[in-house]
């Protein structure tokens, strides 16, 4: 079995009701999980926050994204950027967790970098020659921005996020998702392959199932009449038609209706997936993602 051999997953590529699941050892396999990584993750947009975590200059906050810790924050210009989170010095992590600062100060040697990742200040290192600061910023990564999301990507030659994205801007423009704020947030950690994760989000068939008692009372009609446009880009949606909300159970209150929503935007809820890992639900007064 040659997990890495393109013609060993021919099944998974047949039509869609002749197709097979992946392979159960593509989900353990640490060398078929290094090629993902790879040829994956280091080299497409990755969704990485929001822009309203850090509204302010100053602001920033701390992932590990792909194994790279990565610090993203807004400078005194107002402007995100995605940095490395290693020290230039000795590699240590300058800064955990979430913060308001006016410089990053590593807590090894005392390296001072600047918001935008210049490096500010090096004790110890006054008198080395041939040292200088401006040859030792944090390193950057490229970032992009879309609807308020937050993207980096760790190939430097890749093409454009726009380029990435396709047509996903014209489908769901009307939910002005740009001018949305985080009002409540859950961080948890899922034991499980990154697939697993992103496969039972995108299905629903379990719902009537494990959720009996919550969602699947206002899911609408019971036929499995869940549709799939046709998409430009790194991405798919499943859209679901009902009346109200989808992001609350029965009884419970609900935002105000999204004025201006269009086409289907207006007649349920969307479930787009951005490759590989950006899971939303678009609902008609609100948005959420994973």
């Amino acid at each position: 079995m040659n997990l890495l051999d393109p013609e060993f997953h021919a099944p998974v590529r047949r039509p869609l009701l002749e197709a097979e699941t992946l392979h159960p050892a593509c989900y353990t396999s640490p060398e078929f999980f290094a090629r993902e990584m790879e040829t994956i993750f280091r080299k497409v947009w990755l969704f990485v926050g929001r822009e309203d975590q850090i509204p302010n200059p100053g602001e920033y906050f701390t992932t590990n994204l792909a194994g790279v810790e990565l610090v993203i924050t807004r400078g005194t210009d107002g402007k995100i950027r995605s940095l490395v989170n290693s020290c230039r010095h000795r590699g240590a992590k300058v800064v955990d967790g979430t913060g308001c600062a006016k410089s990053l100060k590593c807590p090894y040697h005392g390296w001072i970098y600047k918001l935008d990742g210049q490096l500010a200040g090096a004790p110890g290192m006054q008198s080395a020659k041939g040292f200088n600061l401006e040859d030792y910023p944090l390193d950057p990564v490229k970032t992009d921005f879309w609807a308020g999301f937050i993207f980096i990507n760790f190939d430097p030659n890749s093409g454009s996020l726009q380029d990435f994205l396709g047509n996903l801007d014209g489908t769901f423009s009307s939910y002005r998702m740009d001018r949305m704020v985080c009002t409540k947030r859950y961080e948890y950690e899922v034991p499980c392959n990154w697939k697993i994760y992103v496969e039972n989000a995108m299905e629903a068939f379990h719902v009537p199932h494990v959720h009996r008692r919550t969602i699947n009372k206002q899911r609408g009609s019971v036929a499995n009449d869940r549709t799939f446009d046709s998409t430009a880009g790194n991405w798919v949606a499943m859209h679901k038609e009902h009346e109200g909300s989808r992001a609350i159970l029965d009884g419970q209150a609900s935002f105000p209706r999204i004025p201006g929503l269009q086409d289907k935007a207006a007649r349920g809820t969307y479930y787009p997936l951005i490759f590989p890992t950006t899971m939303l639900g678009c609902t008609i007064d609100c948005m959420w993602f994973l």
